[in-house]
């Protein structure tokens, strides 16, 4: 069982890759890639799911903007208070860098429980 400090050290590389993730200029392969990894990853934080689920079926070419169709899809799954805006701030990460922070997030799966997204 991971300590307090390993889950918080989880939950704050699945902020660092959801920041990521959530900034127009990710690219769409490495939407696919990070979907595909993380299939079957075991989310710590049930807002960070959400997020990602949502972000990883987004056309690149969306007519609504991510940031403005986030704040109402949180508060329909039952988060009306998470502060969305800390998933857009500016964040300056390579394709290389964001592929070993899927692979950091996914290496704990291999050995525990595993479910699908809902």
């Amino acid at each position: 069982m991971p300590s307090r400090s390993d889950e918080r050290s989880i939950i704050d590389a699945e902020r660092r890759f959801l920041r990521a993730l959530c900034q127009e200029s990710c690219p769409v392969r490495a939407r696919e890639s990070a979907k595909n990894a993380l299939v079957d990853y075991l989310w710590r934080e049930p807002v960070h799911e959400i997020i990602f689920s949502f972000v990883v079926v987004q056309p690149a070419t969306a007519p609504i903007p991510l940031r403005d169709q986030l704040p109402g899809l949180l508060t329909r799954k039952g988060f009306p208070d998470v502060d969305w805006e800390l998933f857009f701030q500016p964040v300056s990460i390579s394709e290389t860098k964001l592929a070993d922070l899927v692979r950091e997030l996914a290496a704990p799966q291999e050995a525990g429980p595993k479910r699908g997204l809902t």
